[in-house]
């Protein structure tokens, strides 16, 4: 009996296993677009800024500096930071694979993380994807080695919304 029960929490426990991933590559774009941060992205003519497509770091960037793009809800502007410095520990923390599934407890904290662009030196970029834990939290590699970099420019964009 205890043998049969061993078995069958072992079988579980190898069904709800932690799995994982790489997202699909982000689209290179001709440039990088805090503006796609904001709550309700729209131009004048109210179409919609959202990038076409983040992800991976494609293959073929060779980034040299990245771009973080933060919402302050209080002010309601859009804070783009232009981070230089060695970014290998940056590359290092976004390879690392997201995770399903899994066993432990999620909490329902609020994670906003901002969005991070990878800039190439003749100015393409991409919208490039935290990597996440089981819970769809922010692994916090990318937080730290983000940290260690300079900020060499900042600029406050004011949000605009869509009417409702």
């Amino acid at each position: 009996m205890v043998a049969a029960v061993l078995a069958a929490s072992l079988f579980l426990a190898a069904c709800s296993g932690t799995s994982h991933y790489q997202p699909d590559p982000a689209a290179l774009q001709d440039f990088h677009g805090c503006s796609a941060t904001a709550p309700f992205p729209a131009d004048e003519g109210g179409q919609s800024q959202v990038p076409d497509k983040h992800g991976s770091v494609p293959e073929g960037l060779h980034p040299y500096r990245a771009v973080q793009c933060t919402w302050d809800p209080v002010h309601n502007v859009i804070r783009e930071d232009h981070l230089d410095g060695d970014i290998t520990d940056l590359l290092a923390a976004l390879a690392e694979p997201s995770e399903r599934g899994g066993e432990g407890v999620c909490n329902l904290r609020l994670e906003m993380t901002p969005e991070l662009w990878l800039v190439n030196t003749v100015g393409e970029a991409a919208n490039v994807q935290w990597p996440t834990d089981h819970c769809g939290k922010a692994k916090p590699g990318v937080s730290a080695a983000l940290d260690a970099l300079s900020i060499m420019q900042t600029a406050e964009t004011p949000v605009a919304r869509l009417a409702p």
